[in-house]
């Protein structure tokens, strides 16, 4: 997932992907996005959240950047639209809030989280 044709610009599906056939990263916006199933979900992280409940159940996966690091304070999720040529839309969950967001770099391994096409 480290080469640019994995990821395109305006949410189109890229030529090769990490999701099963059948299935897709969500966009940055737009139907089927994450920006999408938190405002008609009213999705919030954080204490009082409900971002982990069902029927979505997002956790505070943390991230890896040559170690692990937030693990149950923080978690993201890519989305299948690239920022720039090192990074990336992801959901980004915090303790204290939620974020839709560019984050450090495709390097970091962060988690999935595939939607049906």
């Amino acid at each position: 997932m480290n080469d640019s044709s994995s990821y395109t610009e305006d949410g189109d599906i890229a030529d090769q992907s990490i999701c099963p056939a059948g299935w897709k990263l969500p966009t940055y916006e737009g139907a089927r996005s994450y920006d999408n199933l938190v405002t008609i979900l009213s999705l919030k992280s954080g204490e009082n959240g409900n971002m982990h409940h069902d029927p979505v159940y997002f956790t505070y996966g943390g991230i890896w950047a040559g170690q692990s690091g937030y693990v149950g304070y923080s978690g993201a999720y890519w989305s299948s639209v690239a920022n720039d040529d090192n990074n990336s839309y992801a959901l980004v969950l915090v303790a204290d809030g939620d974020s839709y967001e560019p984050i450090g770099g495709r390097r970091y391994g962060i988690s999935v989280r595939c939607v049906a096409r």
